[in-house]
C-alpha cells in the first residue's frame, strides 16, 4: 500500500519484524506513559498481527482513543477488543489491505470510531471498583 503512510513502533519484547518500506516510519519502544502522545495522537487505526497477546492493552488503550484496532483473532485481543476489534488472520495480507481501505472512507471510520468509543466505555471498572469498596466499607462496619 504505497499510496498509505504507516507508523510501526517496535514491541518491548519477543522478535520483532521491522518493515524497511519508504511509507513507513519505524519508532523505537515508546513506554506506556507516552504512548498517548507519541502514537495514539498520530494513529487514526491500529494494526495488531500479532502472533500472540494475553490481553493487548494496546488495543484496549487505542480504543480508549476512539481508534478502531484491526488484529489478529488471538484469545486475548478477542476478550479485550470484543465487538470493537476487527478481525483479520495476519496471514490474509489482502483482508489487512481491504480493511484499511474501507477505513479511509468517513461514514465506516465513524461507525468503528464509535464501536471503539463504546467498548472502552464497557471495560471501565468504575462501576465495579465502587461496588467492591462499598462492600469491603460494609464488613468494616
Amino acid at each position: 500500500m504505497p499510496d498509505v503512510s504507516f507508523l510501526a513502533v517496535t514491541g518491548a519484547y519477543g522478535q520483532q519484524i521491522l518493515p524497511e518500506l519508504p511509507n513507513v516510519e519505524v519508532v523505537e519502544h515508546v513506554p506506556g506513559e507516552e504512548m498517548r502522545a507519541r502514537v495514539y495522537a498520530r494513529t487514526r487505526m491500529l494494526l495488531m498481527p500479532s502472533s500472540y497477546e494475553s490481553w493487548g492493552r494496546a488495543g484496549v488503550e487505542a480504543l480508549a482513543s476512539g481508534l478502531p484496532v484491526i488484529a489478529h483473532p488471538t484469545p486475548g485481543l478477542c476478550e479485550s477488543l470484543g465487538e470493537a476489534g476487527i478481525f483479520v488472520d495476519r496471514n490474509d495480507v489482502a483482508g489487512y489491505e481491504a480493511v484499511i481501505r474501507k477505513l479511509k472512507t468517513a461514514a465506516e471510520y465513524r461507525l468503528a470510531s464509535k464501536r471503539a468509543r463504546a467498548r472502552s466505555a464497557e471495560l471501565d471498572p468504575t462501576v465495579q471498583l465502587t461496588a467492591w469498596r462499598d462492600a469491603v466499607e460494609a464488613l468494616a462496619g
